[in-house]
């Protein structure tokens, strides 16, 4: 069962969804409307258009891709001029106006290489055309975003005319597909078809006209608002399930972490973890060992989000299993290195302290991989625990097991010891000084008398002070531990 704070973003998604289609079905009647108006003297455009307007609303709230779209889009401006040839050319990534769709043997609007056989020339022309902006009539109508009536090419000198009568165009409409100054692709009408025999004797003699210009922008119109509707919803869809996983992320982090200390009469134990989004890269844990020792580790995964919650995850999985095998510390991460090294990716380490405390023995055994020194605090004392090693996942096994240090210190009545990460020693003022791991010693230093809660309730709250409040930017993780 996911928490409510999931089945709220799992209930958001479904009602933006909803929504969307809402505003889509809304804007179609609205555009249907106007195109009757366009088309009084046409009963037969008007009943092209008005199917092809249900048609793509269909579409999109059934989720329909740019394909389905284009295709529609495409077929049904054919039907409505006559046409009989037809091309769509949808604007790329990087620019380019690649041919998606055709109807037809569409003749390119510009030169092309002889062919030595009509086999040749049709497989040509069935390939993908492509232009680049600003390149030839299609690129033309694709940067200035001004439709071309072109009723008769063989008079116009911007209108390549090709030798082979097949490729020869009568008339030709070219349209862009924008919606508000956001272009999606062109469309190109060629040579329409004769309305009758009787009207027409010869096909070349009919031409597009205005009309057929206007039903033309007004099918793009709809087919550019359809698409930016779908890429909308898309966009809805995709952050609510982003937000979704989000939310499924922190639940599962928040069942990583302890949901309770180890009981041991000689610890008291308290920690704060304040992730700076929904998932945090940040980990701490506190377990039983043999003989009455506790495992305690802390650590700090580059970067934010889901890659370093996940990489957080795996870590102290990997924690919990070898801190089982091996009592030394520099063991654990040394083996830890060695597993997690080969998998992590380049731009990501984890830094991490693991100490084991042994009360009974009034010490505390430690290493550390390049994290934030640790921390004793004792009525006559306060120091900061020196020892080497570099973070896990920077090095391989050679250079990384050569730098880590293991060191053993006395850890007494009274004493704590206070680990943390640089969420907490890095948080700015609004002056951009940082509140230091100094700052940490003075007011543990101030507070010997007190709880571990108590402790890091007064560092949270000197912290809260100190940057008055600002933006939290990374992860604060604070632990303390008092030996009673």
């Amino acid at each position: 069962m996911f928490d409510p704070q999931t089945q709220i973003a799992i209930g958001s998604a479904a009602a933006g969804a909803a929504a969307g289609a809402s505003v889509i079905a809304s804007r179609a009647r609205r555009r249907l409307r106007e195109l009757k108006t366009r088309l009084q003297d046409s009963a037969d455009e008007r009943s092209s258009v008005t199917d092809y307007v249900n048609q793509w609303v269909s579409a999109v709230t059934a989720g329909a891709g740019r394909s389905e779209i284009f295709s529609l889009l495409m077929n049904t401006a054919r039907r409505t001029t006559g046409a009989t040839l037809a091309c769509l050319f949808e604007l790329q990534e990087d620019g380019q106006l690649l041919g998606v769709a055709s109807h037809g043997l569409f003749p390119p609007l510009r030169a092309i290489r002889s062919f030595s056989t009509r086999a040749e020339l049709i497989e040509h022309l069935l390939k993908n055309e492509s232009y680049k902006p600003g390149d030839g009539l299609i690129g033309m109508v694709a940067r200035s975003l001004t439709p071309l009536l072109i009723a008769r090419p063989e008079a116009d000198a911007r209108v390549y005319r090709h030798e082979d009568p097949t490729l020869q165009l009568h008339s030709l409409i070219i349209a862009p597909i924008v919606f508000q100054k956001t272009l999606y692709g062109v469309l190109a009408l060629a040579n329409p078809a004769p309305k009758s025999l009787s009207s027409s004797p010869s096909p070349h003699q009919r031409r597009f006209d205005n009309a057929s210009l206007q039903v033309t922008l007004s099918l793009c119109d709809q087919a550019a608002l359809a698409l930016n509707n779908s890429d909308l919803m898309s966009l809805k869809l995709k952050q609510s399930r982003y937000d979704f996983d989000l939310s499924v992320a922190s639940s599962i982090q928040t069942m990583l972490l302890p949901a309770e200390y180890p009981k041991n009469s000689q610890l008291d134990i308290d920690a704060v973890y304040h992730p700076a989004q929904k998932v945090g890269g940040d980990l701490y844990d506190i377990f039983e060992l043999p003989e009455g020792q506790i495992g305690v580790a802390i650590a700090d995964v580059s970067g934010k989000g889901i890659p370093a919650s996940l990489l957080m995850a795996i870590t102290q999985s990997h924690l919990r299993h070898l801190a089982k095998i091996h009592i030394s510390p520099g063991k654990v991460l040394n083996e830890l290195n060695r597993i997690l090294q080969p998998e992590i990716r380049r731009d990501m380490f984890v830094t991490l302290t693991y100490a084991v405390i042994d009360p009974d023995g009034n010490q505390i055994i430690f290493a550390r991989a390049g994290h934030e020194l640790p921390l004793i605090v004792g009525p006559t004392r306060a120091e900061f625990l020196i020892s080497e090693g570099i973070a896990i996942g920077m090095a391989p096994q050679s250079i990384f097991e050569g730098s880590l240090e293991e060191k053993r210190v006395r850890f007494v009545k009274d004493d704590r010891l206070v680990l943390f990460t640089d969420g907490l020693t890095g948080a700015l003022n609004s002056i951009g000084e940082e509140f230091s791991a100094k700052r940490v010693a003075q007011i543990s230093q101030q507070s010997t008398d007190g709880s571990a809660q108590e402790l890091n309730a007064r560092i949270l709250s000197s912290l809260e002070n100190f940057t008055a409040k600002r933006q939290q930017e990374d992860d604060v993780t604070l632990l303390s531990l008092k030996h009673l």
